[in-house]
């Protein structure tokens, strides 16, 4: 046996110890590195548990904090709806009476304050929404407000959508009209008419045709279009036959001829007026009529 066989004879014990001594310091270190990322782990699951919970419960804050403020953004909006309906305030209502006749001026002051309301919480300025009868909506209060530009707008959304609807396009072209903001809007209401007399319906009651002519024929005249404005107003005269459409047509009509320097057929049309005593005031000052502001046989009839 060598030398160097003989050492390694001679330390194998020495060896075997510190082996020994290896092996359990480096299992110890092994427990405690276990023991140790077993509690690290068991204080992030920790951790996370406290950030989940406090996530959820700023969920659930958000989530309520929404839900009321959609409530009372949504409150107006139901007192609104419910001012309409109870009045009787629908697209074919307005039709009838576009000119909101006999209107109570309590009910439109309930309606402005509604509008108000929304504006504040901003449901009646949102850029989309997301069902266009809210758009409708809209346009039916701010029509019965008086705001007559913003049911113009309102209604433009909503034909957007629903393009087909007649009595939509006719209220629209009487808000654009109403709104008088110069020959932009003159011209808006100029088509808005066109579209609606386009989509009326073949059994629509001759009246409400008649309407619809004379309402389109009294913007060609504001416009300066005679020719157009008297084609449509001849034809809205064979139709009309209720008081209302009869004198309405008479009246655009001696506008026309008046601005023609037509006498014969204006007079003939005044004619027509003595039962609506009230468009005497509005000629009386209206520019339609300067052409005979001397002249006898008118200043009599105004007389």
């Amino acid at each position: 046996m060598t030398q160097i066989q003989q050492f390694f004879k001679d330390i194998q014990p020495i060896l075997a110890l510190v082996s020994a001594l290896l092996s359990v310091t480096v299992i110890g270190f092994i427990i405690k590195l276990t023991l140790f990322m077993k509690e690290a782990l068991s204080q992030r699951v920790e951790a996370l548990k406290d950030k989940n919970a406090v996530t959820e419960e700023r969920r659930l804050k958000e989530l309520e904090d929404r839900v009321r403020v959609e409530k009372e953004r949504d409150e107006p909006k139901h007192k609104l709806a419910a001012i309409l309906e109870r009045e009787e305030i629908t697209v074919p209502s307005l039709v009838a009476n576009p000119m909101l006749t006999g209107m109570r001026e309590e009910v439109a002051d309930a309606v402005r304050s509604m509008l108000l309301e929304m504006q504040k919480v901003g449901t009646a300025t949102a850029p989309e929404m997301e069902n266009p009868d809210d758009y409708l909506e809209l346009a039916k209060a701010s029509t019965i407000a008086g705001n007559w530009l913003s049911a113009a707008r309102h209604y433009d959304e909503y034909v957007r959508v629903h393009g087909e609807n007649w009595e939509v396009h006719f209220l629209r072209a009487v808000a654009y009209s109403n709104a008088r903001r110069g020959k932009t809007t003159d011209l808006a209401s100029l088509k808005a008419y066109g579209d609606a007399i386009v989509l009326i319906p073949e059994g629509l009651d001759l009246n409400t045709r008649a309407r619809f002519y004379t309402y389109r024929g009294a913007m060609f005249k504001r416009l300066g279009r005679l020719d157009e404005a008297l084609a449509d107003l001849l034809l809205a005269q064979k139709w009309a036959s209720e008081s209302n459409e009869v004198v309405d047509n008479q009246y655009n009509l001696a506008c026309v001829y008046a601005m023609q320097k037509d006498k014969k057929n204006m007079m003939q049309c005044l004619a027509q007026l003595t039962l609506a005593p009230q468009y005497k005031h509005a000629i009386r000052h209206s520019p339609y009529f300067k052409n005979f502001r001397e002249d006898e046989d008118f200043l009599d009839w105004l007389e």
